[in-house]
């Protein structure tokens, strides 16, 4: 898969993140604290109306490892989203949960790549290739478990 780079506020949207948190990952990376690194660039800005300099751009692939393994704030069981993008009390959160769930359970009956991507849209690819990429990855420390016929 080719790298995609994107803006901090792409970034923050992917993984359902504040860009101030995201600053943060930048800063962490380039004091050689992040575990894992983010990787990033710094990208001259020539946007009128945000006036020219200098900002960051960042891998997406790099972007899911680091939030897979960054700590997030939890609330009590039952309490809903204050503001929840859908009704009901869903979240871009739980849209990804279940998206994994999905490329988890079609990994598991042993469904190619290109299958999976079919069934999403192309701005998803990228998202879905993650996860499919660490089913995979869960799948094959399993000893001795066969695909299921598909």
């Amino acid at each position: 898969m080719l790298e995609k780079w994107v803006t901090v506020i792409e970034a923050a949207k992917l993984v359902d993140r504040s860009p101030a948190t995201i600053y943060t990952w930048i800063d962490r990376t380039k004091r050689g604290l992040a575990k894992p690194p983010l990787r990033i660039k710094e990208v001259v800005l020539s946007d009128s109306h945000y006036g020219s300099g200098t900002g960051w751009q960042v891998e997406s692939r790099s972007l899911f490892r680091v939030s897979e393994s960054a700590a997030r704030a939890t609330r009590p069981a039952g309490e809903k989203l204050a503001h929840s993008v859908f009704s009901g009390g869903d979240s871009w959160a739980l849209v990804r949960a279940d998206r994994r769930k999905w490329v988890q359970e079609w990994v598991e009956r042993g469904k190619t790549l290109p299958k999976v991507l079919a069934i999403f849209s192309a701005d998803l690819h990228e998202e879905i290739e993650w996860y499919y990429q660490q089913a995979m990855q869960e799948k094959e420390k399993r000893p001795g478990e066969g695909d299921d016929p598909a």
